[in-house]
């Protein structure tokens, strides 16, 4: 299609008016056509990217109806919000009522699971065609490995003195 129009880009000049008028009838065409194509491509299942292969396998993600698409982001906005309520919550009880390792495991472990549901669900939208920018998602993989590292922090000496240096602050 654009070898097509940049050669009736360059015959435009030595056209008569009415060849004129077929020739720009011809481009509104074939801009029409590529809207056209635009649509049905965004209605093709894409190719999910290396992490969905890796975590889901040859799973289509690919979600075909706008519709679905609106309500799976919508879903992924709710879940934020009441799994941030929850880390919230637990966060505050955790520095001023309870000062058990249990606790903070408990915590920690529910920031594993959130970050790492948060890069799969990404992941998925982006497949679907939805504009996360690339530090938001590469945040995310970093906080999941953050938040595995302290999930996975021995119960010595250098993990209560992080702990009771966090909780002054």
């Amino acid at each position: 299609m654009k070898l097509i129009q940049k050669s009736a880009n360059g015959l435009n000049k030595s056209l008569s008016d009415d060849d004129r008028q077929k020739a720009t009838k011809l481009s509104m065409d074939m801009m029409k056509r590529k809207l056209q194509l635009a649509e049905m491509e965004e209605s093709l299942p894409r190719k999910n990217g290396r992490y969905l292969r890796i975590i889901l396998g040859c799973v289509n993600v690919s979600l075909m109806n706008k519709d679905d698409r609106y309500n799976y982001k919508d879903e992924y906005e709710k879940f934020k919000l009441v799994v941030t309520g929850i880390g919230f919550l637990v966060s505050f009880f955790n520095l001023f009522l309870f000062k058990y390792r249990f606790m903070d495991m408990a915590l920690m472990f529910l920031l594993v699971w959130y970050y790492c549901t948060l890069t799969i669900r990404e992941s998925i939208l982006k497949v679907n065609g939805s504009k996360i920018k690339g530090w938001w998602r590469t945040h995310h993989f970093l906080s999941t490995v953050a938040s595995g590292v302290l999930l996975t922090w021995p119960d010595a000496r250098s993990y209560h003195e992080f702990r009771d240096r966090k909780s002054v602050v």
